[in-house]
């Protein structure tokens, strides 16, 4: 399995991460005291379901959150494709149960339309890393350790709410079929495919728009890939040399050239293109 490389280590080997009750207890202690006094919540603890690690950012009094869940809360990635996909789902399921009702200000990266490898979350050597940035929480000018310990135990929440479910599974599975559609078209004297059905036209979030009708591909440009046991795929083959678009104004020349150009990433189930590939050289 190809594996993402950090470029700092996450979890220092020495010393170990703090006992989980000593992180309450100092949070506790140190509830009402001066701004100085975070300092003694920096390091790493361990926390049901992994660790958590708060490190000081040079120039922000705020810190680098890092959550690292224990080993096999989620499934370990066939490919570097993979991957992207098992942090994608789980980028989307922190901001749903931790960001979304979190008792702290606190952020990570955003995910967007195309499925890839952030280095806000990410498989490290089989465990899922999830990086934010939080505001530490005052009550005046005074630390307001009981909120903080609330924020603790939301991530406690997410890290042991990480089971599989169908969501990952379509994305997985969506992922894996994109990307052997991509390594089928050089053999088949294609730079780029896009699948009946597919939804090209984009509405103003990036979602299909609304109206947008299937990709209907006539009988005579059509080709049919078969990628094994992903099963065969029908739709539109755009062969390897000079392919020129034409048709009258607003008939989808421009969407489907811009749909092309986005084909060397994958994209989720239900974005509308999940089907539509095309060789980096498009670019």
């Amino acid at each position: 399995m190809a594996e993402l490389a950090l470029p700092v280590e996450i979890m220092p080997a020495d010393p170990p991460p703090g006992p989980r009750r000593e992180l309450f207890a100092a949070l506790a202690r140190i509830d009402g005291w001066g701004e100085l006094a975070w300092r003694e919540t920096m390091g790493a603890w361990r926390v049901r379901g992994g660790a958590l690690v708060l490190e000081r950012r040079e120039g922000d009094d705020d810190p680098a959150c890092t959550l690292i869940a224990d080993p096999g809360a989620v499934p370990a990635a066939r490919d570097v494709g993979d991957a992207a996909a098992i942090a994608d789902w789980a980028l989307r399921r922190c901001w749903s149960d931790l960001l979304a009702r979190c008792p702290i200000r606190a952020t990570a990266d955003t995910p967007g339309t195309a499925v890839r490898a952030l280095s806000g979350c990410h498989l490290d050597h089989g465990r899922l890393v999830v990086r934010l940035l939080v505001r530490l929480p005052f009550a005046g000018m005074c630390v307001d350790g009981t909120r903080f310990a609330r924020f603790v135990r939301r991530c406690e929440a997410f890290l042991g709410g990480l089971a599989p479910d169908r969501e990952l599974r379509d994305l997985r599975a969506a992922v894996a079929v994109q990307r052997a559609l991509r390594a089928a078209l050089p053999t088949l004297g294609l730079v780029g495919f896009i699948g009946e059905g597919a939804l090209l036209a984009r509405g103003a979030d990036g979602s299909p728009a609304p109206g947008c009708r299937p990709l209907r591909v006539p009988r005579e440009l059509a080709v049919t890939v078969d990628l094994g046991r992903h099963g065969k795929l029908r739709g539109l083959g755009i062969r390897r040399g000079i392919t020129v678009v034409t048709g009258a104004p607003y008939h989808g020349k421009s969407t489907l050239v811009q749909a092309l150009a986005q084909g060397h990433e994958d994209h989720r189930p239900g974005d509308g293109r999940e089907r539509v590939v095309a060789d980096p050289s498009l670019l």
